[in-house]
C-alpha cells in the first residue's frame, strides 16, 4: 500500500471549523480552546457557527469530509459544494466560510511550515518502518478484500500537545487525515506516534473491506446486544495499532501501556454530563480488557472471525458495562 502524504489548506479550515461549532462529540475540544484564546468567540461567531452545525448535520461524517480534505486548493473545493449541496445550503455554507477565512487563514498560514516539516519526517519514517507488512497483518486478521493499494494522508493543523488525532474517509476515493502531535517541536518519537495513528486509521479502511458476511454477523451480534458497536470495533482496533500487539511488533510503540485503562472506574458517570468522554474512556477501558484476546489470536495466526474471539470480546464489554 502507498502513502501519499499532502497538506491542503481547505483540510485544516475544515478542522478548525468542524471543531469550533463542536457540533459532534468527536470534534476536537483542543482546537476549539486554542481559537478562542487566539480570535475569542463573539456573539456573532457562534450565530454563524449554528447556521454551520444545521448544515453539517445534513452532511455528517465522510461527506463534507470528503469535499474539503483532498481539495488543493477554495477553488477545487467549492466546484465539489456545488455539486453537493442545494443552492440554499451552498450559500449559506459559502457565507460561513467567508466570514472565518480571515482568522483560519492566518492559522494555516503561521503553521504551514511546521506541517511541511512534519511531512518530510512522517514520509521518512513511514519508509523506515515496515509498514507493507504490518498492513498485511491487518489484512488478514480482517479477512479483507479489495482494500485501497493507494491512500492519500492529509495533514492538518492540530494544536494539541497531548496526542495525535486522525480519522479515516471511505467515499469518494479512501482517504485520511492526521492530526500531528507537539507539530513545532516536530520530535522523532512525536513523528512515528503520528505513523501509529496512520496505522490505525488505514487499518479502517482495510476494516470497511472486511469479509462482507462475517462483518455484517459480527455487527447484528453487537447490536442484539445492545452495544455500541463502534466503541467495540474502535477498542479492538487499538489493541492492534495504536497502542497494541502490531504497534510493538513493528517499531512504533517501546511497550504495552495499554493495561493502565484497567484502573479506569465509573465511566457511566459521564453517559449523559460529557458523552465525548464516555466514549473515550469506555473504548479505553475495553481495549485494555480485550488486549490478551487479541495477542493470543495473533499468535495462533487466526483472523478476527475464527474461534471464540468476537464473542469473548462482548462478553469483555458486557462485564465491563456491569462493573463501571
Amino acid at each position: 500500500m502507498r502513502l501519499i502524504f499532502t497538506i491542503n489548506e481547505p483540510g485544516t479550515f475544515f478542522h478548525f471549523l468542524d471543531s469550533i461549532s463542536s457540533w459532534d462529540l468527536h470534534t476536537r475540544s483542543s482546537v476549539k480552546k486554542y481559537y478562542k484564546k487566539k480570535f475569542g468567540l463573539s456573539k456573532k461567531d457562534y450565530e454563524i457557527l449554528d447556521k454551520y452545525i444545521q448544515i453539517r448535520r445534513k452532511h455528517s461524517w465522510e461527506k463534507l469530509d470528503s469535499d474539503f480534505y483532498p481539495s488543493r486548493n477554495f477553488k477545487d473545493l467549492k466546484i465539489k459544494l456545488k455539486k453537493r449541496l442545494s443552492k440554499k445550503d451552498y450559500s449559506s455554507l459559502e457565507r460561513v466560510m467567508d466570514y472565518f477565512y480571515p482568522n483560519l487563514h492566518k492559522v494555516f498560514n503561521e503553521w504551514k511550515g511546521h506541517l511541511l516539516v512534519r511531512k518530510k519526517g512522517l514520509e521518512n519514517q513511514a519508509k523506515r518502518h515496515n509498514l507493507k507488512k504490518l498492513f498485511s497483518e491487518i489484512v488478514g486478521f480482517y479477512e479483507s478484500k479489495n482494500y485501497p493499494r493507494k491512500v492519500f494522508v492529509h495533514l492538518v493543523v492540530s494544536p494539541s500537545f497531548h496526542s495525535s488525532g486522525g480519522g479515516a474517509n471511505i467515499s469518494p476515493e479512501e482517504h485520511i487525515t492526521i492530526e500531528p502531535r507537539k507539530l513545532k517541536e516536530n520530535n522523532q518519537r512525536d513523528i512515528i506516534h503520528d505513523i501509529s495513528i496512520v496505522a490505525h486509521e488505514i487499518l479502517h479502511l482495510i476494516e470497511h473491506n472486511a469479509n462482507k458476511r462475517k462483518w455484517n454477523q459480527f455487527k447484528k451480534i453487537s447490536k442484539k446486544k445492545k452495544l455500541n458497536t463502534e466503541i467495540l470495533r474502535e477498542s479492538i482496533a487499538d489493541t492492534l495499532v495504536p497502542d497494541g500487539d502490531l504497534a510493538l511488533k513493528y517499531g512504533l510503540i517501546d511497550k504495552i501501556t495499554i493495561f493502565n485503562f484497567n484502573k479506569l472506574r465509573k465511566i457511566s458517570q459521564y453517559r449523559k454530563d460529557n458523552p465525548s468522554k464516555y466514549y473515550r474512556k469506555s473504548r479505553q477501558k475495553l481495549s485494555a480488557m480485550i488486549y490478551p484476546l487479541t495477542k493470543k489470536q495473533l499468535e495462533e495466526e487466526k483472523s478476527l472471525f475464527e474461534g471464540n474471539y468476537i464473542k469473548n470480546c462482548i462478553s469483555k464489554y458486557l462485564e465491563m458495562r456491569e462493573r463501571t
